[in-house]
């Protein structure tokens, strides 16, 4: 019998052992544990606090639910209970852990693409080529001896006198300059052989094509050169959680990186006002005919402008409208296109069956009419799209409002907390702005501060009527252009003063069944937002 209690006696104490071993190990891991919550805790506000992008409170809650984590987990760690809750909270903790580490890298890698966004350049290059006819025998600068050179002496005089100067070391002293006072007589003279080759800068090269379709086929570069120009900043500070501001969207007709000096396609001024939670947005066409603030205000297109700058199409508009324009971005078509697909589409009601191009320019894809969710180059489709339209550029203003639109009230939604990573890296490639990354934050944590009232988006569009007239950029020559009234202007100017003012603007807000447009004609399977890419407008 003795033996049998001293077995029992030890099977015991080995039992006892082994449960002080467990307790041991737990309150060991409980420690790491523990001090894993307050290094976690401590990382998220590292990150966070600099921001600025959350509240005030936010953070305050944050770091009391923080501490209330901590301090239940301590508790429950000291209390005798069930082996299986303290495994439980364990891996409770745990998972805490793991979440606010991924969210603070998160956070890091936004404020690392946030950066790409804001990345202002301080300069940009500018190419000046020497053109010839293609089919002459000119091939290369030593060609050009004993021939004359066409030089325009309207527009950059100073980039054309630096060109001048460096391309005449390249030439031979027979070379003979023959200055015209626009890009369209110097084009007329090479064209009907008084010239044998002409200088261009790069940036007018559309604006040219505009007028000669040829000019691209026609023509061949051979020589160039570069020049790096400073970039002069535009900006206008304001608390954008406390005042009215104003954004210049400027859409640019390409793929990629927005270009510095560029025919600017999207007129666009976003009017915000944080109080009233008031957006509205106001589309000025892009042949709009106004003063050109680079050309000493002789009337111009408004696309035109963007080929100076865009400091020169906000002096314009701010001159045309008596708007202070706060803040500007410029924006590709290829980053519309990457922004809705980020955003998983937008839902438009498109007021029209139409056919366009697609984004490369390759083929043809048919939309249908009525409420839908769009891809991103469905949604550039409609936006590019006019020429079904009675209103012409009006009525593509007009659609180019319904897809901002819909991106706002996309981005406006909760559903944009998980997507902002890839949004941001994608604006970053493709949009330029002068907004930087303390307001973009500040309006972030405003916009998050009261998520229980909605924000009201007006939308209007400058009328006008369509006609020709010669343009400053382009002398000599009768253009496309949007006349605007002055009634068209005033009404613009007051529009924006009444959203500064927190009225109501619901009377001025347009219907897209006031878009008029022409018969679309379509062969072969038309099902679905996307046809065959036989269609063709009739």
């Amino acid at each position: 019998m003795g033996e049998v209690v001293l077995m029992k006696s030890k099977r015991r104490s080995s039992s006892t052992y082994s449960k002080k071993s467990i307790f041991s190990y737990g309150l060991v891991f409980d420690i790491i544990c523990s001090i894993a919550l307050v290094a976690v805790f401590g990382y998220m506000y590292f990150v966070l606090l600099p921001l600025g992008a959350l509240p005030k409170e936010w953070l305050i809650l944050g770091g009391l639910v923080g501490v209330i984590v901590l301090l239940v987990n301590l508790i429950l760690a000291l209390l005798k209970m069930p082996t299986f809750i303290h495994i439980l909270r364990r891996v409770i903790v745990v998972i805490i852990c793991g979440v606010c580490v991924f969210g603070a890298f998160s956070i890091s890698r936004l404020d690392t693409a946030m950066e790409e966004v804001i990345k202002m350049p301080t300069s940009y290059k500018e190419y000046i080529s020497v053109i010839t006819l293609r089919d002459s025998k000119i091939i290369d600068s030593d060609s050009l001896k004993s021939k004359y050179i066409g030089v325009q002496r309207s527009i950059d005089t100073d980039h054309m006198d630096l060109v001048v100067d460096t391309l005449e070391s390249k030439w031979d002293s027979s070379v003979k300059k023959v200055n015209y006072d626009d890009y369209t007589s110097a084009v007329e003279a090479l064209y009907a052989g008084k010239i044998s080759a002409m200088i261009i800068s790069e940036s007018y090269r559309e604006l040219i094509e505009e007028t000669y379709s040829d000019f691209k086929e026609k023509t061949a570069i051979i020589d160039a050169v570069e020049i790096e120009n400073p970039i002069n900043e535009i900006r206008k500070d304001i608390d954008v959680t406390k005042n009215s501001f104003t954004i210049l969207v400027s859409g640019i007709d390409t793929l990629g990186k927005a270009a510095i000096k560029s025919p600017s396609d999207v007129n666009m001024l976003i009017t915000v006002n944080p109080l009233s939670k008031m957006i509205v947005m106001n589309s000025i066409p892009r042949d709009s005919y106004l003063p050109n603030a680079c050309l000493s205000y002789q009337n111009d297109k408004l696309t035109h402008t963007g080929l100076y700058g865009t400091d020169c199409t906000i002096k314009t508009i701010e001159n045309a409208f008596d708007v202070e324009i706060n803040y500007y971005a410029k924006i590709s078509f290829s980053s519309v296109i990457n922004v809705i697909n980020e955003l998983g589409g937008i839902e438009v009601d498109v007021p029209m069956s139409f056919c366009e191009r697609k984004a490369n320019r390759t083929g043809i894809m048919y939309i249908d009419k009525g409420l839908q969710t769009l891809t991103g180059e469905q949604a550039l489709a409609l936006a590019r799209h006019r020429y079904t339209l009675v209103e012409g550029d009006l009525g593509r203003a007009k659609n180019q409002q319904l897809v901002i639109n819909a991106i706002i009230k996309k981005a406006l939604s909760t559903d944009i907390l998980s997507k902002l990573d890839g949004l941001v890296e994608v604006v970053g490639e493709t949009v330029q702005t002068n907004i930087t990354k303390k307001e973009i934050y500040d309006f972030a944590s405003f916009f998050v501060s009261d998520l229980s009232k909605e924000w009201t988006l007006s939308n209007h569009v400058v009328s006008g009527s369509n006609g020709w007239g010669e343009c400053a950029s382009l002398p000599g020559m009768e253009l496309s252009i949007v006349e605007l009234s002055e009634e068209d202007v005033d009404e613009i100017k007051y529009v924006i003063k009444m959203a500064e003012t927190d009225s109501d603007l619901s009377d001025f807000s347009f219907s897209v069944n006031s878009i008029v447009v022409k018969e679309v004609q379509t062969e072969g399977e038309t099902s679905g937002a996307v046809g065959k890419d036989y269609c063709h407008l009739k």
